[in-house]
């Protein structure tokens, strides 16, 4: 029939990749604590490659991580999705996981 799942290639987008992703500071109360946990953050990747927007999406235990895990983030650096060739901004969703060190 000559149909195809593949969109043509002019419209593709090439994800974004980390190509720097520094490590969180971890709070000192939460380490005193022996608190682990994690934060899922939104990413707007611009067309450089910089985050220009980062929200939390998901954290475990709320609020204890946020703070650190935002700082983060918006440090984080990527070689920009593209489409056709140029880069474009795009979103994409990290984890950032708080583990002590057993």
């Amino acid at each position: 029939s000559g149909l195809s799942d593949e969109a043509p290639a002019q419209t593709q987008t090439t994800p974004a990749r980390p190509r720097s992703r520094p490590k969180p500071r971890y709070p000192r109360v939460a380490q005193r604590q022996g608190i682990e946990g994690f934060v899922t953050v939104r990413l707007r990747i611009d067309a450089t490659g910089r985050v220009a927007d980062a929200v939390v999406v998901k954290s475990e235990p709320r609020g204890v991580f946020d703070d650190a895990a935002m700082a983060t983030a918006r440090r984080y650096r990527f070689t920009p999705a593209r489409r056709a060739g140029e880069p474009v901004e795009t979103t994409l969703q990290q984890t950032i996981r708080f583990e002590l060190q057993k």
